[in-house]
């Protein structure tokens, strides 16, 4: 089994509020494709050149039997556009079921 977390801010670069029928539209391509997925929020934040950048967000997790690389990869960059961001954090790791 595989992992997949897929971080979303809840605003846009400039600031504004990401529109809530967006991140319904990702919860129901996910879990049309993976059959179930799990939506937390959550803070997140990073440091660049010394500013410091926090940030709300919605984290999907998504587990599967065969993890498609391709697949995120391409819905990486549909994410990238609808989100108007300039990256999306998206991980994938082995897990065991007990």
């Amino acid at each position: 089994m595989f992992r997949c977390e897929i971080t979303i801010p809840k605003t846009y670069n400039d600031g504004n509020k990401v529109e809530p029928q967006k991140f319904e539209l990702t919860w129901k391509e996910l879990l049309n494709k993976f059959h179930g997925v799990t939506v937390n929020e959550g803070k997140g934040g990073w440091q660049n050149l010394g500013i410091i950048y926090e940030e709300d967000n919605h984290k999907f997790t998504v587990d599967t039997s065969n993890i498609d690389i391709e697949f995120f990869r391409k819905y990486k960059e549909v994410l990238k556009e609808r989100f108007k961001q300039e990256e999306i954090y998206i991980v994938t790791y082995p897990i065991n079921r007990v």
